[in-house]
């Protein structure tokens, strides 16, 4: 062990129970809570998924529970961990971009443990959970899975092809070995299934054994600029294959956190939680990885439920529920206060057998534009879900999940009835968020940019996770014409015509949409212009960056207007 890991242990006083030899089992439960970092619910053969990726995840939902639909707060990890911590939205617990951290003063599940006589926990192995962004707050040990600083510093120049679960598990042995009495709350982070794709033999080629193409999941942030049509379906093929080879690897890991509870005779006493924190997209809507849309394939995610003692065995429950509930859930189950004037709620009436809660909004937000805190909020209910950008009040789309569950069809006011039960729920849900907003707004989150280490930076900038800022230019080498464009027929939907002017750019110039690394628009070696088609939308970003170096040259925002219609 090393010797900051046992000064951080020593620190916390003697950390964890591992109940050996006769000692009495504790009177509240020991909680293993474990992150699995882009984990979709729908590659889980315990949610449906033909291959077998899960076979721990599924024996613990047939010996305890599953929530059959959850969705996360947002579809990536640095908000959805502080959602899954606070049980508050994005939008109230404030840290919504990669320059924020939690504040000190949001109350926590590990803080709301602890006060309740728990000795608390926390291993993690992924950028994004750096107690540098405030995650260790309220954790008597907080500690990575690298065992020393330079370990660390390795692990994040390298963290796209890290293999951290060996490591992971380390930590996790030395924690549960260190004694103390009393319940123990320890959360476990595990980052392998981030991309990129490079599970260990044999799971590299668990899936897709006779592929001989060039997907080996290595440099997928690159893929982040492409769109479907530049890969094959062999190489899709492939590239999923490799995901599930993660999972299985993940899976195991899971599985041997298991059997040290076993081991060391805590089994019988514990809650055990696996989820997730967003999912992946897989090209399903034209793009690849996570922070880019709300789509289910980004935000639905796991939820399963295992306490022997309390949780009957095979429980599958259909209400709708949401990261944000799991701590409120895990804080009944352990008899402890729960955490004040938040959006989840405790989930322990379905695992009792009851029938239902009342209906509450369940919303994921994702701020795509930090300049402007413009950002795209998903509300959904069983039948219906509607996303919306709420600041410009433009309705993006609405889906009916009951006739397509794979959100291929907008049905926005094609289907009157549905359109209207979706605008109630989304009133609702926006009324709550203001709600909470303004509650917690005493509190508001930090920017942690400026405290964290230049790697760090850097690795989270190669994650596509750090708000890269693009300024908007009225003159400049990139600019649309005509803006704003002059639409009739109240879609919001127009054509406009992209120019863009750069002498001597010496390279490949790249035209992309929402962002440096969104989806590529027009690729040119000069000057020129392209029109969008009809689906340029208000408040569209389209970069222009130099394909080689990656160097934003320059930007335009597209708008749309109305005025003057009702005069056509």
């Amino acid at each position: 062990m090393s010797r900051r890991f046992c000064l951080a242990l020593c620190a916390a006083g003697g950390l964890l129970s591992a109940c050996g030899g006769g000692r009495t089992p504790p009177p509240r439960p020991n909680v293993v809570l474990i992150s699995v970092d882009s984990l979709r619910a729908d590659h889980l053969g315990c949610y449906g998924y033909s291959r077998s990726t899960s076979p721990t995840i599924d024996r613990l939902a047939a010996e305890g529970a599953l929530f059959e639909v959850v969705t996360s707060s947002s579809s990536w990890t640095l908000p959805a961990h502080a959602a899954l911590f606070t049980a508050l939205p994005d939008s109230a617990h404030g840290v919504d971009r990669g320059s924020r951290k939690l504040e000190a003063e949001r109350r926590t599940l590990a803080e709301a443990l602890r006060a309740a006589g728990y000795r608390t926990a926390g291993v993690w192995s992924g950028p994004l959970l750096d107690p540098r962004f405030g995650f260790g707050q309220g954790f008597d040990a907080y500690v990575s899975h690298a065992e020393t600083e330079e370990d660390w510093d390795r692990a994040v120049e390298r963290s796209h092809q890290a293999v951290t679960g060996p490591s992971v598990l380390a930590r996790v042995e030395e924690l549960l070995d260190s004694g103390g009495p009393g319940p123990l709350f320890l959360f476990v982070h595990l980052w392998d299934v981030h991309y990129d794709y490079i599970p260990p033999a044999p799971y590299d080629t668990l899936f897709a054994a006779d592929y001989s193409g060039e997907v080996d999941g290595r440099d997928l942030v690159d893929y982040l600029r492409m769109g479907l049509e530049d890969l094959s379906q062999a190489d899709l093929r492939r590239l999923t294959a490799l995901y599930d080879g993660e999972i299985a690897w993940t899976d195991r890991q899971i599985g041997t956190i298991l059997e040290m509870l076993e081991q060391r005779g805590l089994a019988d006493d514990t809650l055990v939680v696996v989820t997730s924190d967003h999912g992946e997209e897989l090209f399903e809507h034209g793009s690849f990885g996570h922070k880019r849309k709300l789509f289910d394939e980004s935000i639905r995610i796991p939820l399963v439920v295992g306490y022997p003692d309390r949780i009957a065995a095979g429980l599958r429950i259909a209400q709708p529920a949401a990261i944000v509930d799991v701590a409120p859930t895990i804080l009944e189950l352990a008899g402890a206060e729960p955490l004040p004037d938040v959006l989840g709620r405790s989930l322990v009436p379905l695992l009792e057998g009851g029938s239902s809660l009342p209906p509450a909004p369940v919303v994921a937000e994702l701020v795509d534009d930090p300049r402007t805190g413009e950002l795209l909020l998903a509300v959904r209910s069983p039948e219906w879900k509607i996303l919306v950008r709420p600041k410009s009040g433009r309705t993006i789309g609405l889906w009916d999940l009951e006739a397509d569950p794979f959100e291929q069809t907008n049905v926005f006011r094609v289907d009157p009835e549905l359109t209207a039960s979706a605008v109630a729920g989304l009133r609702s849900a926006l009324a709550e968020l203001e709600h909470l907003r303004d509650r917690h707004a005493h509190a508001s989150s930090t920017e942690a940019a400026e405290s964290l280490p230049a790697d760090l930076l850097r690795e989270m900038e190669s994650l596509g996770y750090l708000d890269l800022a693009v300024p908007q230019e009225a003159e400049g080498p990139l600019r649309a014409s005509p803006n704003p464009i002059r639409v009739c027929d109240g879609t919001g939907i127009g054509v406009t015509t992209l120019v863009w002017d750069v002498a001597d750019a010496g390279g490949l110039l790249e035209i992309r949409v929402d962002g440096p690394h969104g989806k590529l628009f027009a690729r040119t070696a000069a000057s020129g212009s392209a029109a969008t088609g009809p689906w340029a939308r208000d408040g569209m970003v389209f970069v222009l960056v130099a394909a080689d170096t990656g160097e934003v040259l320059g930007s335009t925002i597209v708008r749309v207007t109305r005025a003057g219609c009702q005069a056509d």
